[in-house]
């Protein structure tokens, strides 16, 4: 056991709290299990939710309430506090949930696409989703760029493979930064869990491999370089 291991549980949790403004439960387990590890993902957890990466503060935390609305995690309310603090009003916080409610919903135009198609000759259920994408955009409330960015993080939180396809060709036709992309997908993480971010991350490599997406050479690299699962 280390010395970090021996540290003061209370005084951790202080720490945290103060770091953060704000505790979860899990953070006690954390602490009490090993206090190593619950620094390690102090540090993990704040640079990536906490502290501007890439994306904007209030790009961030609209993002953050988005994936929030989806998961339908209460404990994460905070987020819709930062979101506010960064910029953003109540019409933006409406226009996340109409963003969650599309991305939770997106999978029955593939349902519909896939099992009706025999009952609707000629119709396309990619062209259907898309003019209900632009109907939701036009309600206003949210720029396309921020609304892509929450839907391409919704995806990857529900583990929508054809949504997070989707999402990245849109972002990518709308040159969004890739960096931008990666940081909203990354978001899910804590709140949905990595094999859902792990497996988002292969189809942006799928994607990029198969010469669908635009992607620059460092985003190249990454997506022929071997990796478990290929």
């Amino acid at each position: 056991m280390s010395a970090e291991d021996n540290a003061d549980p209370l005084a951790l949790l202080a720490a945290a709290r103060a770091r953060r403004g704000y505790l979860l439960p899990h953070h006690g387990l954390f602490v009490l299990l090993s206090p190593r590890f619950a620094s390690a993902y102090e540090d993990a957890y704040g640079t990536l939710a906490l502290q501007p990466v890439s994306l904007a503060a209030e790009d961030k935390e609209f993002v953050w309430v988005v994936i929030v609305a989806v998961v339908g995690s209460a404990t994460a309310r905070h987020h819709v506090r930062r979101f506010r603090e960064a910029g953003g009003g109540s019409a933006g916080v409406e226009a996340a949930l109409r963003i969650a409610a599309f991305a939770m919903g997106r999978g029955r135009f593939d349902f519909a696409g896939a099992a009706w198609a025999k009952q609707l000759p000629g119709w396309d259920a990619a062209v259907a989703e898309d003019a209900a994408w632009a109907a939701l955009l036009a309600g206003g409330g949210v720029p396309e760029r921020r609304a892509l960015l929450g839907i391409l993080a919704a995806a990857t939180a529900l583990d929508d493979a054809p949504g997070v396809a989707r999402a990245l060709r849109a972002g990518y036709a709308l040159g969004i930064a890739e960096r931008d992309l990666a940081e909203a997908m990354c978001l899910t993480v804590q709140p949905a869990g990595l094999p859902r971010l792990v497996r988002a991350a292969g189809i942006w490599r799928g994607l990029i491999r198969e010469g669908a997406l635009p992607a620059s050479a460092g985003f190249r690299a990454w997506a022929e370089a071997e990796a478990e699962g290929d």
